[in-house]
Formats: structure tokens, sequence, C-alpha cells
């Protein structure tokens, strides 16, 4: 698909785990309810965090909201927002005193 479609298509491991769902036999083109936890961040809220306060990190709005840092830069690409990573305090850099 990617070399039809170009780079920006769907991934070939989720192209290679539909076909395995119709080969098994399910033609559903619907996603079935999943029993999972409910994704805890709302872009709504990560969006008003980020307006009160634009210099937190990805680490410090995962711990605000109960979420690990790749489901808020996940939540923040697809408002359209760049991203920081942690910032390494200089006491605990690689080859300090």
């Amino acid at each position: 698909m990617c070399q039809a479609f170009g780079g920006s298509t769907v991934d070939e491991s989720t192209v290679r785990h539909w076909f395995q769902k119709f080969r098994s036999g399910d033609l559903s083109l619907w996603d079935k309810a999943r029993t999972g936890r409910p994704q805890a961040l709302v872009g709504e809220a990560l969006q008003a965090a980020i307006e009160k306060d634009s210099s937190q990190t990805c680490g410090e709005l995962a711990r605000q909201f109960n979420t690990s840092s790749k489901m808020v830069r996940l939540h923040l690409h697809r408002l359209g927002k760049t991203y920081r990573l942690e910032q390494v305090d200089s006491s605990y850099a690689v080859g300090s005193p």
C-alpha cells in the first residue's frame, strides 16, 4: 500500500492485522467493543492544560493526566502541536560527579 499510495498511508503491520482478520473469516469493517480501560486523556482537557501552561513537558502532562508520555505525544500531534521532551537536570546527567 505504501508503494502505491505513498509513505503516509496505513502502516504495514496494520495491513497484516487486517489480512489475518479477513483470512480468519471476520469480514466486518467495524471495530469490536473493547474491554480495556477507557482512554484517560481527552483532547480538550489536554488543550486546556497546554493553553494554561505551555511550558509543561510531555512527562509532566502524562503525570497530570495519569497516562503515558506516548499517549500525550499522540494527542499533541492530533492537535497540531509540537512537544518537548523531559529536560535532564545537570546534576543527574551522565558523567557528572
